[in-house]
């Protein structure tokens, strides 16, 4: 992995597999001049208030920064600030809440004590202020939607939204789509309408393998049928081998 450039908007994804790494390209790279670029940590699904590319290139010895990292903060896709002048305390806001969710991941403590009228009211307070695809916005939209629960028809608007950001920065073949398909399937079952359960279920098997996605929607049918929240430790135990996967 050493051999590929790390950047925090890759253009190809890496996985290995009985030791054997298999790289596929997620978008087109020029003949002439092309790098091939990776990242190894999640993008999306990680908390942390800060993109981790420049940790990264120091433990690979990489040579060629992130070169999205290398612009000034505020200007790059994943940092890009609307305005500057009145954005400070909105950062601050947003970087203390993403590192309150870490600290209570790592003490295995409940999430929930995050609620979701605080998670809603960040979200609007970065309205206008933080680019839409803004690490910190897409981050809280993560921690809001797809690891935390609330209402089922917000909670799909908000998983919609995310598929769009995640595929407007990464493209349509990011593998940590994933799991926002798999949840988006779960909420489409507890909205009662299985043919759009059925198409995200479709999506996960276009792009990721016919297996997996019988698995997601084995998983979430039976969530579905005993109204089990998504990340109940017995959800989650299911599906962390295949959400590790995405990123693996």
């Amino acid at each position: 992995l050493s051999r590929f450039n790390i950047s925090c908007i890759p253009n190809c994804d890496a996985s290995v597999s009985n030791h054997i790494l298999s790289v596929r390209c997620m978008k087109k790279i020029r003949k002439n001049g092309g790098k091939f670029s990776i990242s190894i940590s999640p993008l999306i699904t990680s908390l942390n208030s800060n993109l981790e590319c420049s940790e990264v290139e120091i433990v690979c010895n990489n040579r060629d920064p992130c070169s999205y990292c290398q612009m000034p903060y505020g200007t790059s896709p994943l940092t890009e600030v609307l305005d500057m002048a009145n954005a400070g305390s909105v950062i601050v806001e947003s970087e203390d809440t993403l590192q309150l969710a870490n600290c209570l991941i790592r003490l295995n403590y409940p999430l929930e004590v995050i609620s979701q009228q605080k998670l809603r009211q960040l979200l609007q307070k970065q309205k206008g202020l933080l680019g839409n695809t803004n690490i910190l916005r897409i981050r809280t939209l993560v921690l809001k939607c797809l690891i935390l629960n609330g209402p089922t028809m917000e909670m799909r608007e908000d998983l919609l939204e995310l598929t769009d950001l995640v595929k407007t920065v990464w493209g349509p073949n990011f593998r940590e789509l994933l799991p926002i398909y798999a949840k988006l399937m779960y909420t489409s079952l507890r909205l009662d309408e299985p043919i759009l359960a059925i198409f995200f279920e479709k999506e996960i098997s276009a792009k990721y393998g016919t297996s997996k996605g019988d698995k997601f929607m084995e998983i979430y049918v039976c969530l579905w049928l005993h109204d089990i929240l998504f990340m109940t430790k017995e959800a989650s135990s299911c599906l962390t081998p295949y959400i590790l996967s995405t990123t693996a």
